[in-house]
């Protein structure tokens, strides 16, 4: 099936300078694991060094978050599309004037 990934614009360059690309998967964890290997410079974004996916970063399957879900082998249908998002939090707002 062909799936098609989004990343957010920070890691456009890990992809080939585009927000998304197009991968040959038929299991959601076949369509990761072939992010993986196309896309090698995604990889330490997304995965820590044991391989879990990392506490900052959100994987969405269409509208549906698969990130802490430990099964990926559901089956993909043609046109779905994986999302790669990164959460943003911290720092201090002091001074910020709202």
């Amino acid at each position: 099936m062909r799936i098609q990934i989004t990343v957010p614009g920070l890691l456009a360059a890990c992809i080939g300078e585009k927000r998304s690309a197009w991968l040959e998967a038929s299991t959601l964890a076949d369509a990761l694991e072939q992010m993986k290997r196309v896309f090698p410079l995604l990889t330490p974004h997304v995965y820590d060094d044991a391989g879990h996916i990392r506490k900052h970063v959100l994987v969405y399957l269409n509208d549906e978050s698969v990130t802490w879900i430990e099964d990926h082998s559901q089956p993909l249908k043609e046109g779905d599309r994986i999302q790669i998002i990164q959460a943003v939090s911290g720092g201090k707002d002091e001074g910020v004037t709202r």
